[in-house]
């Protein structure tokens, strides 16, 4: 048997919603901080590592599609993006996942979520953060309270 204990825990979501989803890579909105540990910076969407160590991270993308007429199809995608060394921010292999939604003229809009999760090594200063963005047809929106980002410090 054996006795896991996490060291720290950070846990922040996207209270507010509603930020458009484009072509375009944009920084996913972290407004609210649900468990914070002074491992962990939150500045301006992104988090700073503050100690070295393994790290579990989970971050989650709820999206709907905006009205429009017709029948459209997109890609929500959400992605991490990692500052190591102060290289400046670079999408993480593998660390991504992609949404397909439909939407059926502007009685049906399509909806959904995905979520990524990865582990990493991180020392101190490291940074990352959630990026969202779409391919196809129509123009997305994030859902309140849907997305967000936590991190676990396996050790």
């Amino acid at each position: 048997f054996n006795d896991i204990r996490l060291a720290s825990v950070f846990d922040a979501y996207d209270n507010t919603g509603a930020a458009a989803v484009t072509t375009t890579q944009t920084t996913l909105n972290l407004d609210t901080t649900r468990v914070s540990d002074p491992a962990y910076t939150l500045a301006t969407n992104v988090v700073t590592f503050n100690e070295s160590g393994l790290y579990r991270l989970t971050g989650r993308l709820s999206t709907t599609t905006l009205d429009v007429t017709g029948v459209t199809r997109s890609q929500m995608q959400l992605r991490f993006q990692q500052n190591i060394a102060g290289g400046g921010m670079t999408n993480v292999p593998g660390a991504y996942c992609i949404d397909y939604i439909r939407e059926q003229a502007n009685t049906n809009n399509g909806g959904g979520s995905c979520s990524i999760e990865w582990i990493g090594t991180f020392n101190t200063g490291d940074q990352v953060q959630l990026t969202h963005q779409m391919s196809g047809s129509t123009t997305g929106q994030t859902l309140p309270q849907g997305s967000g980002l936590m991190i676990e410090k396996i050790r």
